[in-house]
């Protein structure tokens, strides 16, 4: 199989974890962990026989994993805006429904 990623080389790291775990992780489908790797996007390493296992590292995919929140603690920007279209049209039901 032929790749770009040089990591395939390299020796395996500690934490290293199996693509189907790493995918569970980031809630994605092996194939795009397999995709990323073949990309370079994130290091992998094939190990075993026949069929070779890709294996990841925990820590290249924890990184992979955006925060929900700014740093702040506020909500994202966003979600301040859905929150805020929501809370308007909240407000219109009840006045409909003489409920406010």
């Amino acid at each position: 199989m032929e790749t770009t990623n040089p990591s395939l080389e390299s020796p395996l790291p500690p934490d290293a974890i199996e693509a189907g775990k790493a995918a569970r992780l980031l809630k994605c489908h092996v194939s795009t962990i397999h995709r990323w790797v073949q990309k370079g996007k994130i290091p992998g390493w094939y190990r075993g026989r026949q069929p070779k296992r890709l294996l990841v590292s925990r820590a290249d995919v924890l990184e992979m994993i955006a925060p929900v929140k700014p740093a702040d603690g506020g909500p994202a920007p966003e979600c301040k805006a859905i929150n805020e279209a929501t809370d308007r049209w909240t407000e219109s039901v009840l006045k409909r429904f003489g409920l406010a």
